[in-house]
């Protein structure tokens, strides 16, 4: 499978506004290729550059064993997931638009490839996907009730359209998941 590219122009994609969050990725164990990182990179760059917001992402790419580890030490829980989230910005107003991030996600290399196959989607879309997804827990997004979780899927794909990739949660018909496949060609 190609990776996602932006669907902007080139001299609207350079017109773009630098994100004022800084991002940085730690892949101890070289899960991704140079490629796919610094694909992953850009796109995230361009993600974070539709919030309102500043501040820090560190993002730690891990696989199955160190997410089971995580998972059971942070959260009580058994087994793998895709993404945790750490927020360690204790000054929040309420407002989304005032936070300043200072977060810690650590996502599931495995887990991100298994449902890429099972969604026919791009490794490097589906770590895009968790790590918006992360950065919007920081931002008050939850996903716990029915009407919180269609708001907050519908932000992640609101974002990831506006970057050229496409809607990537609601992505369940076909005509949707035919443009999207489009878009990462």
């Amino acid at each position: 499978m190609d990776e996602p590219r932006s669907s902007l122009p080139q001299s609207e994609a350079d017109d773009q506004p630098p994100s004022s969050i800084e991002v940085e990725i730690f892949d101890v164990r070289s899960l991704l290729d140079s490629a796919k990182r610094s694909l992953l990179e850009q796109h995230l760059q361009l993600a974070f550059a539709q919030l309102p917001n500043s501040g820090q992402v560190r993002i730690r790419i891990v696989d199955d064993n160190e997410m089971s580890e995580a998972h059971i030490k942070y959260s009580g829980i058994e087994g793998t997931t895709d993404v945790l989230t750490f927020d360690y910005e204790a000054s929040f107003d309420g407002s989304i638009n005032n936070k300043i991030l200072d977060v810690d996600l650590v996502i599931c290399y495995d887990e991100a490839s298994r449902q890429a196959n099972l969604q026919q989607r791009t490794i490097v879309s589906e770590l895009l996907l968790y790590s918006v997804h992360g950065v919007l827990h920081c931002l008050g997004f939850d996903d716990h009730d029915e009407i919180e979780y269609k708001r907050m899927h519908h932000k992640e794909d609101e974002i990831l359209t506006a970057i050229g990739v496409g809607p990537l949660f609601y992505d369940s018909n076909q005509t949707n998941r035919v443009q999207s496949k489009e878009l990462n060609q």
